[in-house]
């Protein structure tokens, strides 16, 4: 019982370093501390902490541009989010596919992932659970309705555009 809680200790000094070097923009050295924190998260039972880093491994494959990583683990977060039944990381993952499809140039699919995102958001309660780490995914909701709105903006010009184009 007690190496395990020192395995966990472990596992998130290891998630926050990943965090400390993602905030300092050293992408590339974050992506190599998260697989660290995933690996000894591995040995752990499947809780938020995991979940979380399952989600920061596929943001930083996101932010590095290797989207077919980052489609791997964020579908593999979805699954334990959706395991685990928590809202916060369901909408939390679905952000991130949002941005993902964005990146993919998939407009309609990324509007779509926001939209499930901010379904999440909406059953989060109030209190976050004591087990939860407190590490925002996202400054606040409104980041997810602020490229909901520029999504749907940009299309509804694009179509307005060739609606015009043919008349």
């Amino acid at each position: 019982m007690k190496g395990e809680g020192n395995k966990t200790w472990v596992a998130v000094l290891a998630l926050f370093q990943t965090l400390l070097l993602e905030q300092e923009e050293r992408h590339f050295e974050a992506l190599r501390q998260a697989k660290k924190a995933q690996e000894l998260f591995k040995f752990l039972p499947v809780s938020p902490k995991t979940i979380h880093a399952t989600l920061v491994r596929a943001r930083l494959h996101l932010q590095v541009g290797q989207t077919s990583e980052a489609q791997h683990w964020l579908q593999t977060a979805k699954l334990k989010a959706e395991q685990f039944q928590s809202p916060y990381l369901l909408s939390q993952a679905h952000k991130l596919l949002g941005r993902l499809a964005e990146a993919n140039g998939s407009v309609d699919q990324a509007i779509q992932e926001y939209r499930h995102s901010i379904e999440q958001l909406e059953k989060v309660p109030v209190q976050t659970s004591p087990e939860s780490l407190k590490i925002p995914h996202s400054r606040n909701a409104s980041e997810v309705y602020e490229s909901l709105l520029s999504l749907e903006r940009s299309e509804e010009r694009r179509v307005g555009k060739e609606c015009r184009s043919r008349w």
